[in-house]
């Protein structure tokens, strides 16, 4: 039988959020961001060790070529 440690996060995928608890209380509840089913978010069970919130974020090449610019050269609009 697995239990729980006394402090351990959770995240809820469907529900889009990262759930902080203590205890057997929720101790803090942040929304967050998650993948899609093509780009899908990976299930891992680890210990924690440091946690960075709102890390800065630059968007990767791979995402510019393969996402961005085909939208973009549809609609030179779509960054506004």
């Amino acid at each position: 039988r697995h239990s729980a440690p006394s402090e351990y996060v959770v995240a809820n995928i469907a529900d889009q959020t990262v759930t902080v608890m203590r205890d057997g209380d929720e101790d803090l509840r942040l929304r967050t961001v998650v993948g899609t089913r093509r780009h899908a978010t990976p299930m891992i069970e680890a210990t924690l060790t440091a946690v960075t919130l709102n890390p800065p974020w630059n968007i990767p090449t791979s995402i510019t070529t393969r996402e961005i610019l085909p939208k973009l050269d549809a609609d030179p609009t779509y960054l506004e």
